[in-house]
This record gives structure tokens, sequence and C-alpha cells, in this order.
């Protein structure tokens, strides 16, 4: 099976709204305008690969770091709407893992068609998951 990719994309530079408004408030003692500064290039440099087979976390302005997870080891998915959000149309989504040392989960903050990403990947979680379990069963028979 060929990987193909379901959604890239990077969270909302609305999840920093809060802070940029102080920063903003207080834009008079210089520091802040720096802080907002950060926070902004932080949020661009996030970015999100999901695909058939894995999800793809790669965060970090000067070092990088890219997690990667296979899809099978999803197991639960949820999607928040806070207003502000439903307002402008986005929505949070969290993926629950299952990993072989640890239970852990990647949230993806301030995204459009979080339904429509949730559905795809329990759709590729499903199919891979018993592409697993198929396998294994096949090496213990």
């Amino acid at each position: 099976m060929t990987e193909t990719l379901i959604w890239k994309g990077s969270p909302s530079q609305l999840q920093n709204l809060g802070a940029y408004i102080l920063c903003a408030l207080f834009s008079w003692l210089v520091i802040p305008i720096f802080i907002a500064i950060w926070l902004y290039i932080k949020t661009s440099c996030t970015k999100f690969e999901i695909t058939n087979e894995r999800i793809l976390v790669s965060r970090g302005v000067l070092n990088r770091i890219t997690d990667e997870v296979s899809i099978y080891k999803v197991v639960d998915s949820q999607m928040e709407e806070p207003l502000l959000y439903r307002i402008v149309g986005l929505a949070t989504i969290t993926f629950f893992i299952v990993g072989d040392r640890t239970n852990f989960s990647i949230t993806i903050d301030g995204i459009k068609n979080a339904r429509y990403i949730g559905d795809e990947v329990r759709k590729y979680m499903d199919s891979s998951g018993s592409i697993m379990n198929d396998a294994i069963i096949n090496q213990i028979g």
C-alpha cells in the first residue's frame, strides 16, 4: 500500500490570541513585542502531517524535533470546539496513542476540517489495526 497524504498543516495563530492581546497592552515595555514575535514564529514552525500510515509532528525554531507515530497505534480521538474557534470554523483534535513503553496523545490545535481529519484517521486506523492484527495472528499461527 502506498502512503497517501490525508492532511498537512500547522496550528492556527488564534491559539495565541490571549498572549497577543496582553503583549499589545504592554507593548510600551518593548519586551512583550519580542514575546509576541517568538510565539508567532514558534507556532508557524510547528507542522503536522497525517498520512494513511503515520502521523508526523515537527516542531522547533532553532532545533527541530520530529515525532512519528504509526497510525495503527491511534486508539481514540477527541474533537474540542471552544466558542471562539466555532465562530471562525476551527477545532482542536486530540489523538490518543498506545505505545510500547508509554501512552500519550497528539493534539492539533486550531485547525479547519477537524471532523473530516478525525474520520479519515479513524478509517485508516481501523484498517491498519486489522492488518497489523492479521499479521500478528499469522506469525503466531
